[in-house]
């Protein structure tokens, strides 16, 4: 039994019974619906709240983003105080958490999460490092912590922080970046079922 494919036109307003008598004899393939002659008309522009909802949904993973970058950095500004010297190689745990978080929780797998999971990394290093430089002004002037950033200021913050960083500090945060973007990035495995 081979079953016969050819491509005719089909007289979609003729007569229903003429057709219908002569289907069951072989199956036809119009080719109307080839991809070079699709007729189908394809809207020109989306309705709008599909554009609202997407900028919102990038929008919130971008703040969640923030989120998750200032968290790991108060979390490493822990281990800097406890050690009293930094600790510029934990960029790279930190890197590979925040990818694994991003890509899991905020968007999937791709180029936006290893953008927003860079993003995140980087916040977290600049975020333990301005932490780090109130810490030092709160010790040196007999301050808090909220006092010392609230008087300072965020460019005298910055301007401790980067003079804190030495040109290998930079070298780790931008490989604890890389290596957030290239988790973010990877499609995650489906578990095996057991045996």
């Amino acid at each position: 039994m081979s079953a016969e494919i050819r491509s005719e036109q089909v007289n979609l307003k003729g007569n229903g019974a003429q057709n219908r008598g002569r289907r069951g004899a072989t199956a036809r393939y119009y080719g109307g619906f080839t991809p070079g002659k699709n007729r189908v008309r394809r809207p020109v522009c989306r309705l709008p709240f599909m554009n609202v909802r997407a900028v919102f949904s990038l929008l919130f993973a971008l703040v969640s983003a923030v989120m998750l970058g200032l968290a790991a950095g108060a979390v490493w500004m822990v281990p800097t105080l406890y050690l009293r010297q930094p600790l510029p190689w934990l960029a790279l745990a930190l890197g590979w958490l925040l990818g694994k978080a991003i890509r899991h929780w905020v968007r999937p797998a791709g180029g936006n999460a290893a953008i927003l999971a860079a993003l995140a990394t980087f916040i977290a290093a600049l975020y333990v490092n301005l932490l780090t430089a109130a810490a030092r002004i709160a010790g040196l002037m007999g301050l808090g912590l909220v006092d010392s950033m609230r008087t300072a200021g965020f460019q005298l913050l910055l301007q401790l922080a980067e003079l804190g960083c030495s040109p290998s500090d930079g070298i780790w945060f931008i490989v604890g970046m890389g290596i957030a973007a290239f988790v973010a990035l990877r499609q995650a495995h489906p578990p095996k079922v057991g045996d």
